[in-house]
C-alpha cells in the first residue's frame, strides 16, 4: 500500500497533511479491505412515515477491536390511517474469497438489540436478499396515524481500519424512500486515536471537535476525541463516509525525532546525556517545531498567532476530492486539528507526555548556551 512522500518543507502545514489525506483516500477505499460498515435502517417501500430525527453515535475504545454503535430514530406518520412500516437493515459481510478480510466475522453485527418505544423489536432475516455477502434484517414497525415512535438500535461491528487511518462508512437510508427529507441529523464519533485530518461530505457541519477524559461509560479514563456533525433537512442519497487520518500514520510527525526513543530516554537514568545523543543531529528550530506539533495534536491554545494559524483553521471545501472514489461526484470537506478550549496536559497519552518533556528538556539545555 502506497504512502505519502516525506514532507521536505520546513513548515508543517495543515494543507500538506490534508492533500496527503485526499491522495490516500482514493487508493484505500475498498469495502473488502475493511472489517465492516455501520448501517442504518432504510425503508423497504414508500410510505407516509417521515424520519424526523436521526442520531448516530459510534465509539471506538482502544480496549476492543470493534465500533460500538447506537442509533436513535424518531418517526412520525403523516397519513390519516395506521400504517405498518417495513424497514431493512443491511449487514454487509467481507468477501472471504478475495482474502482481504481481517477476520471471518468481518462485517457481522455483534449483539444486535433493537427497541420500539422501549420494548424489544425482533427482526426477521430476508432470505431472498439479492446481494452476495450481505444479510438483510427486516423490521415491521406499527405507526399510528399522526403519531410518533422511537426506535433505538445497538450493536458492535469490527473496526474499519488500515495502515493509513480509520474509515467510517454509514448507510443513511435510500433516496426518496422517506416521506420528505430527514428533518434533523446528528452523527457523533468518539475515539481514542486523535485524527490529524478528517474528511466528510460537504452537507455535514462539523459542530464540535474536542477532547476530554470521560469519567464514565465505554470510553472512561482515557483521552477521547469527540467529533460531532449536524445537519438539517438531509435527504439520504448515498453512504456517509468519514475518513480519520491518524497523526502517527499520515502526518508530518514522521519528520520529527522518534517518539519511542525520546520517551524511553526521559524514563532512563541519565536523561540529558541520552537526549543529547539521540537529538544531536536535530537543530533547535526543528525541536521547537516538533514540540508544537505534538501540543497541537490535542488543541493546545498557543498564544503565538503564527502557531495558531499554522495548525488550526476552519474546515475547507476540496474541489479535487470530487474526483476520488471516496466521494463520487459530491463535494467533500476536509478539516485538520482544531483548537480545544478545554485542553489540559492530561489529554496526552503517557508516551506523548514523556516525549514533550524530552524535547522541552533538550530545548532548555541548548537555550542556556
Amino acid at each position: 500500500m502506497s504512502r505519502c512522500p516525506p514532507i521536505r518543507l520546513r513548515s508543517l502545514t495543515l494543507a500538506l497533511a490534508s492533500a496527503c489525506l485526499l491522495t490516500l483516500a482514493s487508493q484505500n477505499v475498498g469495502a473488502e479491505t475493511y472489517g465492516g460498515e455501520a448501517a442504518l435502517l432504510r425503508p423497504h417501500e414508500k410510505s407516509p412515515v417521515q424520519l424526523l430525527d436521526l442520531s448516530l453515535t459510534m465509539q471506538l475504545p482502544k480496549t476492543t477491536g470493534r465500533w460500538h454503535v447506537e442509533v436513535r430514530y424518531v418517526l412520525k406518520s403523516r397519513g390519516a390511517h395506521d400504517h405498518t412500516l417495513s424497514l431493512q437493515l443491511p449487514e454487509r459481510h467481507c468477501d472471504s474469497d478475495k482474502r482481504t478480510c481481517r477476520s471471518p466475522t468481518a462485517g457481522h453485527f455483534h449483539g444486535l438489540q433493537t427497541t420500539l418505544n422501549g420494548a424489544p423489536l425482533t427482526p426477521t432475516e430476508d432470505k431472498t436478499a439479492p446481494v452476495a455477502g450481505q444479510r438483510v434484517w427486516v423490521f415491521k414497525v406499527p405507526v399510528k396515524a399522526k403519531k410518533q415512535v422511537t426506535i433505538v438500535q445497538r450493536y458492535q461491528v469490527e473496526r474499519t481500519t488500515d495502515g493509513e487511518g480509520e474509515l467510517v462508512q454509514v448507510d443513511v437510508g435510500a433516496e426518496n424512500r422517506w416521506h420528505g427529507p430527514i428533518a434533523k441529523t446528528a452523527v457523533r464519533v468518539d475515539l481514542q486515536q486523535r485524527p490529524w485530518t478528517l474528511g466528510y461530505p460537504v452537507a455535514f457541519h462539523l459542530s464540535h471537535y474536542g477532547a476530554d477524559i470521560p469519567t464514565e461509560g465505554l470510553m472512561k479514563g482515557a483521552a477521547t476525541t469527540h467529533l460531532r456533525f449536524d445537519m438539517r433537512r438531509f435527504r439520504a442519497e448515498a453512504p456517509l463516509l468519514i475518513h480519520l487520518a491518524t497523526a502517527a500514520d499520515v502526518s508530518p510527525a514522521r519528520r520529527c525525532p522518534d517518539l519511542r526513543a525520546v520517551a524511553n530516554a526521559v524514563r532512563g537514568k541519565q536523561v540529558e546525556a541520552e537526549l543529547k545523543r539521540i537529538l544531536v543531529m536535530r537543530d533547535l528550530t526543528e525541536l521547537i517545531r516538533c514540540r508544537a506539533l505534538y501540543l497541537a495534536l490535542y488543541g493546545f491554545p498557543f498564544s503565538e498567532k503564527d502557531k495558531r494559524s499554522q495548525f488550526y483553521g476552519n474546515p475547507v471545501s476540496s474541489a479535487s476530492a470530487s474526483k476520488t472514489v471516496m466521494t463520487g461526484k459530491r463535494t467533500f470537506m476536509r478539516a485538520g486539528l482544531q483548537l480545544n478550549p478545554t485542553y489540559t496536559a492530561d489529554l496526552h497519552p503517557p508516551m506523548h507526555q514523556a516525549y514533550l518533556t524530552g524535547l522541552a528538556t533538550e530545548i532548555r539545555r541548548r537555550s542556556k548556551k
